[in-house]
């Protein structure tokens, strides 16, 4: 299964603790094909740190930033890329474990709808199948 890790940011150098957030997904035993981060403007360090990570970078105008449009966009970028599924992050939440992606790709397999969601930290990361052309 050809997957993505997205995470929607804006200033999250300042804000959260970024570093770790981006170190705890590269610490999961189970690696993305694309970590990927949505970047609405942020004007302090998130678009160079996840650079330096090796993040690619999605810019969305802070304007037309929206919770569910900008998934959206994300989806339908790698859906045309030919990814199967992708985890949605937050930028100031970490895996609670370095093992949180394979339960999530487990309950895609088992699952009819094609979602996944995993809760920790009091936040969710879900993951989704994407549609095929």
């Amino acid at each position: 299964m050809k997957f993505a890790v997205a995470i929607p940011a804006l200033n999250a150098a300042v804000r959260t603790g970024w570093i770790t957030v981006q170190e705890s997904y590269f610490r999961q035993s189970v690696q993305p094909a694309l970590h990927l981060l949505a970047d609405s403007g942020s004007t302090d360090s998130t678009i160079a740190d996840a650079k330096e990570y090796g993040w690619e970078i999605m810019p969305v105008h802070r304007h037309d930033f929206n919770h569910g449009a900008t998934r959206q966009k994300i989806v339908q970028k790698l859906a045309e890329a030919g990814f199967d599924a992708v985890v949605f992050a937050v930028q100031d939440a970490c895996p609670a474990t370095s093992d949180t992606i394979p339960p999530l790709r487990a309950g895609i397999r088992l699952s009819d709808i094609g979602v996944a969601v995993l809760m920790f930290q009091k936040k969710s990361h879900i993951m989704i199948t994407l549609p095929k052309k």
